[in-house]
């Protein structure tokens, strides 16, 4: 057995833990140096996990091994802090069991890496870097229960196809804006009404889902924003559509289920191709041969100022999206504008 309390270690460790009972560490460690925690039995670890113990604070790299049957409960009761990179290599590894949290806050980019199969969970991920980032190389898993997080204050997430942000059903986002979102693809589990917090070069340009037909907690979704023209082709058949953008676009798959979802798209000041009646503007979504029109329903915000723009009608194909217009931006009088006055 071995019990975490209240101890400093400046020297690189390896701890392990062989037992077949469950250990609760009090908590309020630091490590300065680079540390290994591993359980090898089959009694669970809990660390930082004592309802009078207080937060670790991880300086160093930190490695967390489960290679028994017993689990790892990591900073179980408390908001553990994570200055460098994270490396997890098994499964059966989860962060803030009883309503603890990680927070990444170290001022250098920081990884989380380890065995792409171990999934750790996170049941409160907090980002919150006054510099640099949060790369993921593994997938992570965001929360397993309604009250679980993503919080984002400052700092982007990169993240890819193999190593995914995984955000579970139900599972809340909060924060999200231009100091701090998901570069890159996130998927999401459930069709819940949901805002993906994506984005690309200091923009957060967001996505939504809303309005399924029919709840289910086992639909699969992923999505991107891309800050470029798409290559899937020009063309467009559906009237009144006479353009589509030429400098964004979002990528987003049901790789499971078959959810029909009204589809929100969003944009800011820096996108490049916005008409100034805003009115005219469709979802255009990709239906594999062409860019077909899925209307407007609401809309709101100005060309200057940004705004968000809602298909009319649920949506049950899904590839790619992008804004699409009844007009050629640039191409028509300012809204309010009369021949009358002259």
């Amino acid at each position: 057995k071995i019990y975490l309390n209240g101890s400093v270690f400046n020297k690189k460790i390896v701890l392990e833990q062989n037992g077949n009972s469950l250990v609760k560490s009090f908590g309020s460690n630091i490590y300065n140096a680079p540390a290994s925690i591993i359980n090898s039995g089959a009694g669970a670890m809990a660390l930082a996990s004592s309802i009078c113990g207080i937060n670790d604070t991880y300086n160093e790299e930190i490695t967390f091994e489960n290679t028994g049957s017993g689990g790892i409960n990591v900073g179980s009761n408390y908001k553990d802090l994570y200055k460098k990179d994270v490396v997890i290599n098994g499964t059966s590894i989860v962060f803030g069991q009883n309503g603890g949290a990680a927070l990444f806050n170290g001022v250098i980019d920081q990884n989380i890496r380890g065995l792409a199969s171990s999934l750790p969970v996170f049941k409160k991920l907090i980002i919150n870097k006054q510099t640099a980032d949060v790369r993921l190389e593994i997938p992570v898993v965001v929360g397993n229960a309604p009250d679980d997080s993503l919080i984002l204050t400052k700092g982007e997430v990169y993240t890819s196809q193999s190593a995914l942000l995984i955000i579970n059903n139900q599972v809340k986002v909060f924060g999200a804006s231009d100091k701090s979102f998901v570069n890159g693809p996130v998927k999401k589990i459930g069709n819940e009404d949901f805002i993906f917090p994506v984005g690309k070069d200091d923009s957060y340009r967001p996505i939504e889902i809303s309005n399924a037909a029919t709840p289910s907690g086992s639909d699969v979704f992923v999505a991107e924003f891309f800050d470029h023209e798409q290559s899937l082709g020009a063309s467009f058949v559906d009237p009144p559509l006479k353009y589509i953008s030429e400098c964004e676009y979002w990528g987003l798959s049901a790789p499971s289920g078959t959810s029909s979802a009204k589809i929100t798209l969003s944009w800011n000041s820096k996108t490049c191709d916005i008409d100034n009646d805003i009115t005219k503007m469709h979802v255009a979504g990709w239906d594999g041969a062409k860019w077909i029109s899925h209307g407007n329903s609401t809309y709101q915000g100005s060309k200057i100022t940004g705004g968000t723009l809602t298909s009319a009608a649920a949506i049950n194909t899904y590839q790619a999206f992008l804004i699409g217009s009844e007009v050629i931006p640039g191409y028509g009088p300012p809204v309010g504008f009369s021949f009358n006055n002259f």
